[in-house]
């Protein structure tokens, strides 16, 4: 009986193991072929990154972003940006 994997991906060797989508998943050709190469390539991006995040559970996790950058955002940025609200905020209730 052939084993099948509820999540298309595999592992790879180089050094350490690492988990990458597996190009040869049923699931995901047949994906590519039913809605083409941009909503595969979004569902094998949304893969790789709830696996980075959560590699047991594979459950969505809330992330900080940096919108004008298109990235994540630094620990810095978000600590600078909760003290600008801070003092945005105590600036208004003092008026």
């Amino acid at each position: 009986m052939e084993k099948i994997s509820p999540q298309p991906l595999a592992f790879l060797e180089s050094g350490q193991l690492q988990e990458v989508v597996d190009e040869d998943d049923p699931k995901l050709r047949q994906l590519c072929i039913d809605y083409g190469d941009n909503v595969c390539n979004a569902v094998k991006a949304a893969m790789t990154e709830l696996n980075e995040y959560n590699p047991h559970g594979r459950r969505a996790v809330n992330e900080l972003w940096n919108f004008r950058e298109g990235r994540k955002a630094t620990k810095r940025e978000v600590t600078n940006y909760i003290l600008e609200q801070l003092k945005t905020n105590r600036s208004q209730s003092d008026n």
